[in-house]
């Protein structure tokens, strides 16, 4: 059977083990901060999204544009 550790090898075990977990909390720390910034730009990108105008409609606004375009030329002016 083997004898324990002296008291100071454990005790120099365990801080490492604390020194690590710290770390490893401040790593989880930053991980919570860039989730938390990833759903700011997922929102502002959805928000920008619904703003914007469909493809078709952008279409019928140039045909329109350029149908008075042709009309006022037409005109004279």
């Amino acid at each position: 059977m083997t004898s324990p550790p002296p008291a100071l090898d454990v005790y120099r075990e365990i801080q490492q083990i604390r020194e690590a977990l710290i770390r490893v909390d401040g790593k989880l720390d930053g991980l919570s901060e860039h989730k938390t910034q990833l759903a700011d730009h997922e929102s502002r990108l959805r928000h920008l999204e619904e703003r914007r105008l469909p493809h078709s409609a952008l279409n019928i606004i140039s045909a329109v544009v350029a149908a008075v375009a042709l009309v006022w030329q037409a005109a004279g002016h």
